[in-house]
């Protein structure tokens, strides 16, 4: 098969050259992490080994493939502008003392235009970008069940988790408590803070012994069962709550938010049900061992009529999902003039360094940007595509003008 006409073999050398330095910071940066991140598991290790010696490292292939991948999801962004940066880097190399810089300053200085340079890297760094995303979304709908997915123990044991107090933006209500078991969607001593609008007068709060998680049924929609609730005969306020429905947004409908066995012949005598937008690993206080939702499973939950989660927050997430190869290859817009344009100047340390900061501040803006949209739909409630697309929106006018005054 003849290569492509319009690549000549300069242009395939500093494709190969971006798709070797990329290779190899992945080689680099995982060997790192997985020599560390094994000496934190010895334990682990040596209870794993004790079986078959296949599953066994098939089983550390499996985890520590899904690791990499989850930390990609986060720092790809800084990923591919550093591997631009060094393959430029790269490139500025020559063995020859008499002629400045290597193959890119001597194509520029010898007539060729900066965008047809810059061309064969903008190619190779979006489809990297694009094949990447690609395969972390097919692990996140294959691999749910390997070793990692929801944990972080080699023998595939669901932890129990730290809880943070997290307030329940349609109820109201703060709930909180101990020993959040994953495995069982259950935590021991919840407190849950009720506010003066649900006990219609003061402040007040509920202590049981345990808090299980249930899901959306005929009966009820999903929501939290307290068991052995304290002073249950204490709360006067809770029989007019039983019967008074109020607004809940993720529902889009009204109903009471507590349930108790005078009015639900499904809770037992002595506890309470309450109705939750929150799912138990929304309670969590680290979430950076779980594997994301897929992007179908988000679809899904997000269309379901009933919805488990908040509105908002699963509506970003898709969005954001979506918008991130595009929101990436912008920084390839932003920084490769800055370099090109650098390397036109002189080959001093300076101007390295100054590469160096504008390429920061620019990784710096993109994540601001991306965190306000956040923001400003989480907090203002603003539609969820226009927070996620903003960074998007704003960046695009940014390239159009680099491009137009760099390359023309």
């Amino acid at each position: 098969m003849k290569p492509l006409p319009y690549f000549t073999i300069i242009d395939r050398y500093f494709m190969r050259k971006f798709l070797f330095v990329a290779t190899a910071l992945i080689f680099i940066g995982g060997s790192l992490f997985l020599l560390f991140d094994i000496f934190s598991k010895n334990d682990e290790l040596s209870i794993l080994f004790q079986g078959s010696k296949t599953h066994a490292i098939i089983t550390m292939a499996k985890f520590y493939t899904l690791r990499m991948m989850n930390l990609l999801l986060y720092i790809q962004f800084a990923f591919i502008t550093l591997t631009t940066a060094i393959t430029f880097f790269m490139l500025e190399k020559n063995n020859s003392g008499k002629v400045r810089g290597g193959e890119v300053i001597q194509m520029l200085t010898s007539g060729f235009s900066r965008k047809r340079v810059a061309m064969p890297f903008f190619i190779v760094g979006c489809l990297f970008i694009f094949f990447m995303c690609f395969a972390e979304e097919a692990f996140y709908i294959y691999c749910r069940d390997w070793p990692g997915a929801n944990s972080n123990s080699l023998l595939g044991k669901v932890e129990i988790k730290t809880m943070d107090m997290q307030n329940d933006v349609s109820t109201g209500l703060k709930i909180y408590g101990t020993n959040l078991d994953l495995q069982t969607n259950s935590f021991l001593n919840p407190r849950i803070g009720i506010p003066k609008e649900r006990t219609m007068g003061q402040l007040d709060e509920l202590l049981a012994s345990k808090a299980y998680w249930l899901p959306e049924s005929d009966d009820h929609p999903a929501g939290f069962m307290l068991e052995g609730v304290m002073d249950l005969d204490k709360e006067n306020w809770l029989a007019r709550a039983v019967n008074t429905p109020v607004w809940l947004p993720h529902l889009n409908t009204e109903l009471p938010v507590f349930y108790t066995s005078e009015v639900a012949h499904w809770v037992s005598p002595g506890n309470i049900f309450i109705i939750s937008s929150l799912i138990p690993e929304d309670l969590t206080k680290d979430k950076s061992t779980f594997l994301p939702e897929s992007l179908p499973d988000l679809y899904k939950k997000i269309n379901s009529k009933r919805q488990l989660g908040p509105k908002y927050k699963e509506r970003f997430n898709l969005h954001s999902r979506l918008v991130r190869p595009f929101l990436e290859c912008t920084l390839l817009f932003l920084c490769i003039p800055v370099i090109l344009s650098a390397k036109l100047s002189a080959p001093e340390l300076r101007y390295k360094v100054a590469i160096f900061v504008i390429i920061t501040t620019l990784m710096g803006l993109n994540v601001g940007l991306a965190h306000i949209g956040k923001l400003l739909v989480i907090q203002d409630g603003i539609p969820a595509a226009w927070g996620a697309w903003f960074p998007l929106i704003f960046l695009a006018p940014v390239c159009a003008i680099l491009f137009d005054e760099l390359y023309t």
